[in-house]
């Protein structure tokens, strides 16, 4: 109403449209979201049902890091994954469900770090400077017991043999039913740009 006996029906028509279509976007955001986890969720189940190392194909992924501490005690780890969630907020990223331990090998170098998942809304400018932007490409994945990134270069020695940029993932197979005491967990090799079809 416009101060008495007028109704600007137009302008709420336009404001409720307006508002239909930022639910409806929201609704549609979830929806790929939850299919993305229920694509990791079936991945995931075939390379706990493998015991053979599995050709994967991951998409372009958003990671920040921080150096993983020597002495991986769990108040630590707890603490960076604290840090790194304060970080994706002060930027407006949005965390996923996606972190683990990240192996970093280029030439005789290697760095271990702890990641977790990030997705950049649309609109952030400025992003942090511990954000790895991972190109999509072909992986080896295997499952293991527990985590194992410290012997990469034994589970994969024919990646290793060759001398290109590597990422090896870790983290705990994202399955459709849950075990809590004793989560099963991934290693994933990036692949050689060559050797991806």
């Amino acid at each position: 109403m416009d101060g008495g006996s007028r109704i600007h029906y137009g302008k709420l028509v336009e404001r409720g449209t307006i508002l239909a279509k930022e639910k409806i976007q929201a609704i549609q955001d979830r929806l790929a979201k939850l299919e993305n986890m229920r694509a990791e969720i079936q991945r995931s189940e075939l390379i706990q049902k493998s015991d053979a190392m599995v050709r994967c194909r991951f998409p372009t992924m958003n990671l920040l890091l921080a150096p993983y501490p020597e002495n991986d005690a769990e108040m630590k780890v707890l603490a960076l994954f604290h840090s790194l969630v304060r970080t994706a907020e002060r930027s407006g990223l949005t965390i996923n469900y996606f972190s683990g331990r990240l192996l970093h090998c280029q030439g005789s170098r290697s760095e271990l770090l702890f990641y977790i998942g990030a997705d950049v809304p649309e609109g952030v400018r400025e992003l942090p400077e511990n954000l790895l932007r991972l190109p999509a490409g072909e992986y080896l994945c295997c499952k293991q017991a527990a985590p194992a990134i410290e012997h990469a270069e034994t589970i994969f020695p024919e990646q290793f043999a060759l001398d290109y940029e590597k990422y090896v993932i870790e983290s705990e197979l994202s399955l459709g039913e849950y075990d809590c005491a004793a989560p099963p967990f991934e290693l994933c090799c990036s692949l050689p740009n060559d050797l991806a079809p």
